[in-house]
């Protein structure tokens, strides 16, 4: 995870990186996150998201890697 971008006092924005590859970024707004992240259910939808968004980062690279060759 990538973080960074201040929503000027409103929220926070993190993107997933791997390697070379930037992810979409993400933004959680201060309220939601101090309201949600000790829940079970708001920290597996959060891993879910993640999770999908490293998914697509690989599988673009990996199309992109089979097309260079």
């Amino acid at each position: 995870m990538e973080t960074g971008g201040d929503l000027e006092g409103q929220g926070y924005r993190a993107r997933v990186r791997l390697g070379e590859r930037l992810g979409e970024p993400m933004t959680f707004e201060y309220r939601d996150v101090a309201d949600s992240r000790g829940t079970l259910a708001w920290c597996a939808a959060l891993a879910a998201r993640v999770r999908a968004l490293a998914h697509s980062l690989r599988a673009a690279g990996s199309a992109r890697d089979a097309r260079a060759r």
